[in-house]
């Protein structure tokens, strides 16, 4: 890592709708995506997230929950003698929500699917943040599986998760994959979702 590099830390979230829709999981695209810095008086980076979704769209904890988080990442530029660490979030719209109301960073928005974002004009560096907050259609319903166990507690419901594992591990989608590593990989990335988006008790 190059020396001298002052640190900053930002949020960067995803606005999407539920992955049980009947059109599944797309995301509101913008020209500049609802971003912002971590402030000293920010009490966490999710905390964070919510004040700039705020901010920019009007949407409060009426209109949105957190979907999942993604594990933070840094970008590094040289020009600004800047590491930039970044903590992704993925905001699900509730039934009810209010319309997004712009502020002055924005002008339109669209909803688009996760693998359609290369056909779309965008900020650099977006697919990092969006990869790591989406996930397999096996992720998608082992994470609900999780989530709506309302009776386990925190040591049973780890060894469901790591059953929930051994059994995608076993899977269509990893027999899929021809790499060793490749499988290690995403079974390290599947696992990693589990225990931080499956529910707060397992972070």
């Amino acid at each position: 890592m190059a020396l001298n590099l002052r640190q900053r830390a930002v949020v960067s979230s995803f606005i999407c709708t539920s992955p049980q829709s009947p059109q599944g999981l797309t995301f509101a695209l913008f020209k500049r995506m609802c971003s912002g810095s971590i402030d000293a008086t920010d009490k966490s980076p999710e905390l964070a997230a919510k004040r700039e979704i705020l901010e920019e769209t009007t949407l409060d904890d009426n209109d949105i929950f957190l979907l999942r988080k993604g594990k933070p990442f840094s970008l590094i530029d040289e020009g600004l003698k800047t590491e930039w660490t970044v903590h992704p979030f993925a905001w699900q719209l509730k039934e009810d929500a209010k319309p997004i109301t712009f502020d002055w960073e924005h002008t339109e928005f669209h909803f688009i699917k996760p693998a359609d974002i290369d056909a779309y004009d965008h900020v650099p560096q977006l697919e990092i943040g969006l990869n790591r907050v989406m996930v397999s259609p096996e992720t998608e319903r082992a994470l609900a599986v999780l989530k709506n166990d309302h009776e386990s507690g925190a040591h049973a419901l780890a060894i469901k998760a790591l059953e929930l594992l051994l059994r995608m591990a076993n899977g269509k989608e990893l027999a899929a994959l021809s790499k060793v590593d490749e499988i290690w990989k995403e079974i390290r990335w599947r696992a990693w979702h589990l225990a931080k988006n499956g529910r707060p008790s397992m972070g």
